[in-house]
This record gives C-alpha cells, structure tokens and sequence, in this order.
C-alpha cells in the first residue's frame, strides 16, 4: 500500500541546550531552537530539537526504524527524560489517497513500553494525500 509513514521526535525543554546535547549524543537534528528565538512574533519559551525518526514505505519499515531509533538511543532519551523534557513521538499518516483512503498502523505493547520508559508520548497526525 502507498502513502506516507513517517516518526518525528519533537522535544521541548527550558533547561536544555539544544546544540550541546546533540553534539555530546552525536544526534542530527532537522531542527533546532532556544528559548527567547523568535517565532511568529513571540519568544519561545523553551529550546527543542528535532528528529527524524523513520520515512518508511510499509508498516512494518515504519515500526522497525522506531524500534531501532528507541534502542540505538536509549541513553540520550533516558538523559531528556531526567531532564523532565517533553518528548512526543509524532507518526504522521497520509490519508484520502486513490490507493489508501484510510491509514493506520499498529504499535505493540513492546514498542509502547518502550516509549513509555522514557516518557515519550505518541501523536498520530494524518495528512491529506496529494493524489
């Protein structure tokens, strides 16, 4: 089945620094910010980074680069999570396409342990097809 599956990691916190944490855990970021940055007029109260997780072509690519990323860094996420960031994984689904109207994919209880240990919540975004 065609359509996007993608995992960005989003984490936000006050007390981080963004780029030191990344290069100290060798993480590549698609984005970065500190708090006090402008956005849209306003200052951001946090700094954060983000990163990209799993760009995958079927559910079960999607779900191993999850499960790789999760244990290939498990310590830089156990560092945030005593550092009381928010972590949120981010899956992002297409929908509404010629081949797949609807999208879904399922975690196992593994993988939200997983997530869970290390306090990262799960958001599921879906995104209109471009078909």
């Amino acid at each position: 089945m065609g359509g996007m599956r993608i995992a960005v990691l989003r984490v936000h916190c006050p007390t981080l620094n963004p780029s030191e944490f990344l290069e100290r855990w060798e993480l590549e970021a698609a984005c970065v910010w500190n708090a006090g940055d402008i956005e849209r007029g306003k200052p951001l109260a946090t700094s954060g980074f983000t990163l990209d997780v799993a760009d995958a072509q079927s559910d079960d690519e999607l779900i191993a680069s999850i499960t790789d990323f999760l244990s290939a860094n498990s310590a830089a996420l156990e560092r945030l999570f005593k550092l009381e960031a928010s972590l949120v994984l981010d899956i992002g689904l297409t929908v509404g396409g010629n081949d797949q109207f609807t999208a879904s994919t399922t975690l196992e209880p593994t993988v939200l342990a997983m997530l869970s240990t290390v306090g990262i919540s799960l958001k599921v975004s879906s995104y209109p097809s471009s078909d």
